[in-house]
């Protein structure tokens, strides 16, 4: 249930643009765990790709964040911090 209520609010705050990168390295970990439980209860290898491969894509939004398309982005620049190139 705990998972399933992560994988949700997760998926709804990384929509948002909303605690991004933590909360997709978060469901990184997340999904990883339900990889290794799937493994350890002998399960087929097709219903163990399911949580690795979606573990493996939440890697990659990690490095691939939305920048300026994000709630983080539009709270920043409000406080008055000044908008910067992360490149």
């Amino acid at each position: 249930m705990l998972s399933g209520l992560a994988e949700t609010f997760g998926g709804i705050f990384i929509l948002l643009g909303l605690f991004y990168r933590p909360m997709a390295l978060f469901l990184v970990g997340n999904l990883m765990m339900a990889t290794s439980i799937e493994l350890a209860s002998g399960a087929p290898l097709l219903q163990v790709s399911r949580p690795f491969e979606e573990g493996v894509f939440y890697l990659g939004v990690v490095f691939a964040a939305p920048v300026r398309y994000s709630l983080d982005h539009l709270l920043r620049n409000e406080v008055g911090e000044e908008e910067h190139n992360p490149f």
